[in-house]
């Protein structure tokens, strides 16, 4: 079924439109979902999810046995710095981070749209962004995808502007799809390539879109 097809079932079932929003490192998601939010339009971070996960004592317990004793901090939680430095270096140490972490995320993301969609009115949308949105098979709890884009050189230099290294985006980078993978998977690719009034008015062009097709 076509994007537009599913856009239109929803509106039908008065149900909000479920929207899977990723991008390369460094791409401007997090921006792009701060305007959505500005907008009313209720939004979700994995991330933060995946964060709130690591307080769970039985989450600890499990990362313990996978990584070490070392990463309980003495005052309680984890080294979330020294886990994302392991697991970026070993492939199976990540690849038993996600058997671990992915399907509780999932649980939570679930939850959250099964509440969003009670409340009334219902929203029209619901945007969650997943880094790994087609890595992780997440895509397939959506209704549509987005990618947020911009060119590798950009990307890179807003990074060395946070405080990361080259060796550290190069490590993210090779666990995730390319950037060009990420747009050619998705329904929708937002450039953000240039500055944040720009990428307003395409998040403003692609919202205008989505409306004219639940038409």
């Amino acid at each position: 079924m076509r994007l537009k097809d599913r856009i239109r079932k929803k509106r039908a079932l008065r149900h909000p439109v479920r929207i899977g929003l990723t991008g390369g490192v460094g791409s401007g998601k997090s921006r792009v979902l701060t305007i959505l939010a500005k907008k009313g339009i209720p939004t979700l971070r994995t991330d933060r999810v995946g964060h709130s996960l690591l307080r769970r004592p039985s989450v600890q317990r499990r990362l313990g046995q996978l990584f070490g004793k070392a990463i309980i901090l003495p005052g309680g939680g984890v080294d979330r710095k020294e886990i994302g430095r392991r697991v970026f270096q070993d492939r199976r140490k990540r690849r038993g981070l996600n058997i671990l972490l992915h399907p509780l995320i999932r649980q939570e993301v679930s939850n959250w749209v099964r509440r969003r969609s009670r409340r009334r009115p219902v929203p029209s949308l619901l945007v969650v962004e997943v880094p790994l949105l087609f890595e992780g098979g997440y895509y397939r709890w959506f209704d549509g995808t987005v990618s947020v884009s911009a060119p590798l050189k950009v990307r890179r230099k807003r990074l060395v502007d946070r405080g990361w290294s080259l060796l550290e985006m190069k490590r993210r980078e090779s666990a995730q799809w390319t950037q060009r993978e990420k747009d050619l998977a998705a329904d929708k690719v937002i450039y953000n390539r240039g500055s944040l009034n720009d990428l307003e008015w395409s998040v403003e062009d692609w919202l205008r879109k989505l409306r004219s097709e639940k038409r």
